[in-house]
């Protein structure tokens, strides 16, 4: 299916995962891209996060798209923070903009900073930083923003990695053993989850694109239920 613009509905995909220990109901944003013309974006992603009655909300990086879109980060961290806790990691293109800058705007709007961070949710513990060991006997998951980040990950036995970044190369042809091509070509973690040694790995496509044009590539955001 062509999309061209961003005014569909966000596609949700649900996504579960076992665990012996704790449950949480957390959706997973990422790439949202913000600019000057995207106030549909933010209402897109509300009614996203709404619909999905989540106990967390991870951001996985690119809040904005360029430093333009920081006027409107704050009512979108603000608007989120109002259903459920926000927790946020920046992306490459939030360093563009000044991360020191998207910090700033993430934890004045009522969110939290988490990269380079850990925090504890019941038994889960969840980390903005690929470096940081899991606590023995919790279920550890990855807040990322590249799905690369889980070959790092893996070696110290996270359990989940939850990444964006690749947008799924907006086109998508053809699934070959969970690979999506053509982007699979150029990045081997192109697809929706992947199995990295004991580490699962969910790759979203991401909210928003910097070149607004897709095919059988939906936008969307993961709503991932541990259970």
């Amino acid at each position: 299916m062509l999309e061209i613009g961003t005014h569909r509905p966000l596609h949700i995909r649900h996504e579960h995962v076992s665990d012996t220990g704790s449950t949480l109901r957390l959706l997973y944003v990422s790439d949202i891209h913000l600019s000057r013309r995207t106030d549909h974006i933010i209402d897109q992603v509300i009614q996203a996060a709404q619909s999905c009655q989540p106990e967390l909300i991870l951001l996985g990086g690119d809040l904005v798209d360029r430093a333009a879109g920081l006027t409107s980060l704050p009512e979108l961290i603000s608007l989120l923070a109002a259903i459920c806790p926000v927790w946020a990691v920046p992306g490459n293109h939030d360093d563009h903009a000044g991360r020191a800058r998207v910090q700033a705007i993430v934890e004045a709007a009522g969110g939290v900073w988490l990269a380079g961070k850990t925090r504890q949710w019941g038994h889960i513990q969840i980390s903005g930083d690929r470096t940081i060991v899991p606590y023995p006997g919790s279920f550890s998951i990855l807040c990322a923003h590249y799905p690369a980040d889980v070959e790092q990950a893996a070696q110290p036995g996270y359990n989940l990695v939850l990444a964006g970044h690749l947008h799924g190369s907006q086109i998508h042809l053809v699934y070959r053993k969970g690979h999506s091509y053509p982007g699979a070509w150029l990045c081997r973690w192109n697809g929706e989850r992947f199995q990295c040694g004991k580490t699962l790995l969910f790759v979203s496509r991401g909210v928003n694109d910097t070149l607004p044009l897709r095919w059988n590539c939906p936008r969307e955001v993961i709503l991932c239920e541990i259970n």
